[in-house]
């Protein structure tokens, strides 16, 4: 997997966040396990990975573009930066609302 192009990478993370978010959406709310609340053990930790899932994304968009060049189409790099973007904030909701 190391010899992967940087794109496959970015494809791979977002997919990941996006089952995070599925999980972390529905899955929480729906448990029979956990009765559907925000204040579960563990909702910190997803909070977390999520937020280092972003940062990861953020990293793939810029090592693809250094990669490709910087006078290279910027899409990915966009791509990324705004996914990463809106899923710290997502996250750092998330981990509020544990906290409050």
């Amino acid at each position: 997997m190391i010899f992967l192009p940087a794109d496959t990478w970015i494809r791979l993370v977002i997919w990941m966040l996006i089952g995070l978010d599925i999980y972390s959406a529905y899955g929480v709310e729906h448990s029979l396990l956990g009765g559907g609340t925000h204040k579960r053990h563990g909702q910190t930790l997803l909070s977390v990975l999520g937020a280092i899932l972003s940062l990861l994304c953020l990293l793939t968009g810029f090592w693809h573009q250094q990669t490709v060049g910087w006078q290279a189409d910027h899409t990915l790099l966009y791509i990324s930066g705004v996914v990463a973007a809106g899923h710290l904030i997502y996250y750092a909701i998330r981990f509020s609302l544990k906290k409050g």
